[in-house]
């Protein structure tokens, strides 16, 4: 009997602390900011303000109510349209930034990244029609042309690559960019 007792007691306290709920997860959930490391150095590098990360569904260039959400919420931290320089939007296909040996992605995957680019671009351009948008689709990798005359596509491709970007000559795919988009608002140099 004292043997019994003895168990009784410690699994009494264990399920009684099991059962206790968590404060922290009661009522409605607010959203942590998910946005990587490598989205907020080329923001900074970029000296963009607000930084915003989505993931599409696999196949997918709609925006989903979540990330409508996020969209609205860097936008919420506008405080001035007019201030806006532009945005960028950079965006992933399903498979990672093709490498030098690669060079381009297939077509539907240089198609999917380029649809997602134009639903996010839509998006933003209902909430202001005055927003300057540019759009950088990581399906392909920058032309010799581009390189030689230092392209805002081929400088921004050449700093997430400094960053550490993985691409489809990567054995090691993490963090993994595929089906990803970075969003960043540059707002207007104020003369000093």
């Amino acid at each position: 009997m004292k043997n019994i007792a003895r168990l009784a007691l410690p699994l009494f306290f264990i399920s009684a602390c099991t059962s206790t709920p968590d404060p922290k997860m009661d009522g409605p959930q607010t959203p942590t900011n998910t946005t990587s490391i490598e989205a907020k150095q080329i923001a900074a590098e970029n000296e963009a303000t607000n930084v915003a990360e989505i993931q599409f569904a696999k196949g997918q260039a709609r925006l989903s109510k979540s990330h409508q959400d996020k969209l609205n919420i860097l936008l919420k931290k506008i405080t001035n349209p007019d201030d806006v320089d532009n945005i960028k939007v950079i965006t992933w296909a399903d498979n990672e930034y093709p490498s030098v040996h690669t060079e381009k992605l297939p077509k539907e995957q240089m198609r999917l990244a380029e649809n997602r680019a134009k639903t996010i671009s839509a998006f933003l351009k209902k909430k202001s029609k005055d927003f300057k948008i540019e759009t950088f689709n990581m399906a392909e990798r920058p032309n010799a042309i581009e390189e030689f005359f230092s392209t805002d596509d081929a400088n921004l491709k050449k700093s997430l690559e400094m960053l550490g970007i993985p691409n489809t000559y990567t054995a090691v795919k993490s963090p993994g960019r595929a089906s990803k988009t970075i969003i960043m608002v540059i707002l207007k140099r104020k003369d000093s």
